[in-house]
C-alpha cells in the first residue's frame, strides 16, 4: 500500500487531503522504476515573490515566481525564459509561490510541456515549460557552482575536496577535509546520492547539509 501525505489549502473551504491522479501515478511509476521519486529539471532557479520583494526588486507584481537565474542549453532557456521574468501563471493556473510552479510540473507528466504566462517588465509573454530528467552529473555541478563545493568519497562520508574563494560554502566558514554526512535529511552513500539530493534541494530553494569536523556535526542551510 502506498500513502500520499500531501495537504491542500483550498480558500475557505478548509484542507482536503488529496493530489491529482495524474502526480499518483507518476509518484508509483517513480517507485516501481527507481526506488523513490526522482527530481525533475528546468534549469529555471526561482524565488517566490511577495509585496516585499516586489518592492524592494521593482518587480511588476506583488505575487508569483521570479526567475533568478536561467541555465544555459536547459528547458527553461529553451522556452524563452529570461532572468527577472516572473512567472504568474502555469497550466492555466496562478502562481503565488515557486512552489506552485513546481507541483505543476510534476503534476503533469514527464517531459510535458505546460503554458505559462510571464510578466516581464510591463509585458506579459507566454512559454511552454517543461520539467525533464536531469542530466547526469547535474546537481554536482548545482553544487560547485551555487554553493563552491566539490566532494569526493571517502570512509564514512564524503569528503569537502574543494572550497571556491567567495563562495557561500566559504563564507559559512567549511573547509576541504570536512566530512558530508548527509543533505536534506537523508543519509548519503554516494557523490550521486549527493547530486540527488541537490537537485530536490532547488525544488525546495535549499540544501540542509550535515557537515562532521572532528567529533563535531553542524546542520547548514544553503539558499539554491
Amino acid at each position: 500500500m502506498i500513502g500520499i501525505n500531501s495537504a491542500i489549502i483550498s480558500g475557505a473551504t478548509g484542507i482536503g487531503f488529496a493530489i491529482p491522479a495524474d502526480r499518483a501515478r507518476r509518484v508509483i511509476d517513480d517507485l516501481l522504476r527507481f526506488g523513490e521519486l526522482q527530481p525533475l529539471w528546468t534549469g529555471a532557479r526561482l524565488v517566490s515573490v511577495d509585496p516585499e520583494l516586489a518592492r524592494r526588486s521593482g518587480v511588476p507584481v506583488k505575487r508569483g515566481a521570479l526567475v533568478l537565474k536561467v541555465y544555459p542549453d536547459s528547458p527553461a532557456a529553451e522556452a524563452g525564459l529570461r532572468e527577472k521574468d516572473v512567472i504568474v501563471a502555469i497550466g492555466g493556473h496562478p502562481v503565488a509561490a515557486r512552489e506552485d510552479v513546481t507541483t505543476a510540473l510534476y503534476t503533469a507528466a514527464a517531459g510535458a510541456s505546460l503554458d505559462a504566462e510571464v510578466r516581464r517588465g510591463s509585458q506579459t509573454v507566454r512559454v511552454r515549460l517543461r520539467g525533464v530528467r536531469p542530466p547526469q552529473g547535474l546537481g554536482l555541478q548545482v553544487l560547485e557552482g551555487t554553493v563552491g563545493l566539490t566532494v569526493e568519497p571517502v570512509r564514512g562520508g564524503l569528503a569537502i575536496r574543494r572550497v571556491a574563494s567567495g563562495s557561500v560554502a566559504g563564507q559559512r566558514g567549511l573547509r576541504p577535509g570536512d566530512v558530508i554526512l548527509g543533505a536534506n535529511g537523508q543519509q548519503l552513500d554516494s557523490v550521486d546520492a549527493l547530486g540527488r539530493e541537490v537537485l530536490r534541494g532547488l525544488d525546495r530553494g535549499s540544501l540542509l547539509l550535515a557537515v562532521q569536523r572532528g567529533n563535531w556535526v553542524y546542520n547548514l542551510d544553503f539558499p539554491l
